[in-house]
């Protein structure tokens, strides 16, 4: 039967006697102290990454600017429950309103002329006696055509322009609640440029998860821990509201790149999914918690 750390004992023994040390208690020491050294490498300990990290709904979404415009009207306030197609903002573009200004003007005027065109021809039925009503009905009725085919095009040109204005009526894209704080004292009256983003809404009776920032140095392991498990990598987490339960999460994605977050530490995003249960835990207990805002400590 062979003992545990025989072998290792006999080296031991064999290097005290080529050194001329028989000291029994110093021998116990150097097997001892070997023995600590190998097991801290080959027996495998647990590690606990800690970084900050926001709570968020799944279904969240971004509104932006159409064109470039100006904010003339706020319909919502942050945290506010809204219904699906219900208006946000109200926004106001002076070039599109002079665009639909000079159309609607030629429109006017091109239908006066059409009505010139056609009390023209009447006429000329009633007078067969002029000289000019050989050529004059074909004269009014080219004119005619050329001018009804130009108010097509005008009511083409109105049709498209009062649908860009359509999407200065900024609507919420589903059922959920405003995340953007004050938004009446960051866009009220203020000008906005195309793509700009104005309003972010989600929908927090949906699923919930955890976005991380992990240092970049940290990332080696939680690949390997990742690889490594049989099942989806654990998350406890706690709120900075100080409440004393924690919470737990599972790793679902990692970013295959780093990023550079506000000139500070590279990071690679981490994205933990929350289970039914513990969303049903944490959300009744947390009315007052913050989409998007809140910050955790996993």
């Amino acid at each position: 039967q062979t003992l545990p750390l025989l072998s290792l004992s006999k080296l031991v023994r064999q290097t005290l006697s080529a050194t001329g040390l028989k000291s029994p208690r110093l021998a116990a020491c150097m097997l001892a102290s070997v023995s600590v050294a190998i097991a801290l490498i080959l027996i495998p300990a647990d590690m606990t990454v800690s970084v900050s990290g926001t709570l968020e709904p799944v279904i969240r979404q971004n509104l932006y600017a159409p064109m470039d415009g100006e904010v003339v009207r706020v319909e919502c306030e942050h945290n506010e429950s809204v219904d699906k197609d219900a208006v946000l903002l109200q926004l106001q573009s002076r070039d599109l309103q002079l665009q639909r200004q000079q159309l609607q003007g030629e429109y006017q005027a091109t239908q006066k002329k059409l009505l010139a065109i056609a009390s023209a021809r009447v006429q000329s039925d009633r007078d067969r006696s002029s000289r000019r009503t050989d050529s004059l009905p074909g004269q009014l009725a080219a004119e005619e055509v050329e001018l009804q085919q130009f108010l097509e095009s005008l009511e083409t040109q109105l049709s498209i322009v009062d649908r860009q204005q359509s999407l200065l009526t900024v609507r919420s894209p589903f059922r959920g609640r405003v995340l953007t704080w004050n938004p009446n004292e960051r866009l009220g009256n203020r000008p906005v440029s195309r793509g700009q983003t104005l309003i972010s809404v989600a929908d927090v009776s949906g699923p919930w998860q955890i976005r991380m920032d992990v240092p970049d140095p940290d990332v080696g392991h939680l690949l390997a821990a990742r690889q490594a498990s049989n099942g989806p990598l654990e998350v406890t987490f706690d709120l900075a509201t100080g409440e004393s339960s924690s919470y737990r999460a599972q790793v679902a994605q990692v970013a295959g790149r780093s990023e550079v977050i506000d000139g500070r530490q590279s990071t690679v995003r981490v994205i933990a999914d929350i289970d039914d249960q513990t969303e049903t835990s944490l959300m009744p207990g947390s009315p007052d918690l913050m989409p998007g805002s809140t910050d955790l400590m996993p």
